[in-house]
């Protein structure tokens, strides 16, 4: 049995919705978490449906598991928090592709929080706004998995080696405000710049420092 396609999923959620004529100029963040719940459930029972080998109420002699009955969990996205009803299996344990075991928000959650580090919101900010919009603080794992995943980046890109041929070298300094640790102040970034023989710039490397020099 193949799995429930996203466009076949996004058709029944469409249908799922109620009242959409009613709700036209109405609550749209009701209607979307609506559909989100939709979309996420009929997802769960499509995987679900797939390691059993039948369809809900089918019979079958290649029947690989059986179905017993729904837990509730709720599931975190960048704009909202949805309560979802997942299927459960006698025989093995279920947990669906867009979840990991033990987390609330889905993996977009993630990639928001990361953007959100990059364009500086500083960690306290980014909790206080998520709790707002979604009604749930980012877990503290959650945020630790993003800032340890964003450390491996930038010691990717330091330790990277360089391959291009550079005319030009240009070392230069610049004071920011520093958004690690408890209390914000200055920090100063040393920049190394090299200018490639075409003529385009490309940031070699960066380190923090208590000074320019």
């Amino acid at each position: 049995m193949t799995s429930i396609t996203l466009k076949e999923v996004l058709r029944q959620t469409r249908d799922l919705v109620s009242d959409p004529e009613d709700r036209l100029y109405g609550d749209l963040d009701s209607a979307m978490a609506d559909a989100i719940t939709c979309m996420f459930e009929r997802l769960a029972l499509s995987e679900v449906e797939k390691r059993s080998g039948v369809r809900i109420y089918e019979r079958s002699d290649t029947r690989g598991d059986y179905r017993n009955g729904y837990r509730t969990r709720d599931v975190q996205t960048t704009f909202t928090t949805v309560t979802i009803r997942i299927p459960r299996l006698r025989g093995q344990g279920y947990v669906p592709s867009f979840l990991e075991p033990g987390h609330r928000a889905i993996a977009q959650v993630e990639d928001w929080v990361s953007k959100a580090f990059l364009v500086g919101l500083h960690r306290a900010d980014i909790i206080r706004f998520m709790e707002q919009i979604t009604g749930f603080r980012p877990s503290d794992k959650l945020i630790k998995r993003v800032q340890e995943d964003l450390d491996r980046q930038c010691k990717a890109f330091k330790e990277r080696e360089l391959e291009g041929k550079y005319e030009y070298l240009f070392l230069d300094a610049a004071w920011v405000k520093d958004i690690v640790g408890v209390n914000g102040s200055r920090v100063c970034v040393l920049t190394a710049v090299g200018i490639t023989e075409s003529g385009e710039k490309e940031i070699l490397g960066f380190e923090r420092s208590p000074r320019e020099s």
